[in-house]
């Protein structure tokens, strides 16, 4: 690390002289130029808008609501925070459920993810923005696959004639 940079930074390959810091926002920035008071000027405006960061961070939410009226809110965690199913649970069969619901979920995991990158994107700059972006970008979503209809159920069986007369030996392991 260049004696002139910013100290938690890293240089950033630039010219000689050039060692502004990458995702801090002064990446325009020549330290070796600024005086001590400068410098100290610059990690107070750094701190003053990153302050908020986390508590903004922790706030985002992504939310996705489907065609049958089923509406999911996701954490930026990926925490499933609300789930309003409204009359679709009777509607719906369990397969055709569990897919509208994977399919919100993910929907609003990647709503909220793109508003986490938007909250750190003007600090961290333009290049670092541009690798997060391209990082939490949605992954391919594998097709729906079409709700395979329940097995037919299996016959019952024809009921045993009771015959008061029968005195064969007939119990669960043995039938004549």
């Amino acid at each position: 690390m260049s004696s002139n940079a910013v100290p938690g930074t890293e240089p950033t390959g630039r010219a000689p002289g050039s060692t502004g810091s990458a995702g801090t926002g002064l990446s325009n920035v020549d330290t070796a130029e600024l005086s001590s008071d400068e410098l100290l000027a610059l990690a107070e405006e750094l701190e003053q808008r990153t302050r908020d960061v986390p508590a903004r961070l922790a706030a985002i939410t992504g939310t996705a609501t489907g065609p049958h009226g089923i509406r999911v809110v996701v954490s930026l965690a990926g925490q499933l925070t609300d789930l309003d199913l409204g009359d679709a649970c009777r509607r719906l069969g369990a397969a055709e459920l569990t897919a509208v619901l994977r399919d919100l979920i993910w929907d609003a995991t990647d709503r909220a993810i793109a508003a986490g990158v938007e909250v750190v994107a003007p600090i961290a700059g333009p290049e670092l923005a541009g690798e997060l972006a391209r990082l939490t970008a949605p992954p391919p979503r594998p097709e729906p696959t079409p709700a395979t209809p329940a097995a037919p159920a299996r016959p019952a069986r024809p009921p045993r004639p009771d015959d008061e007369d029968d005195f064969s030996a007939q119990t669960f392991a043995l039938r004549d």
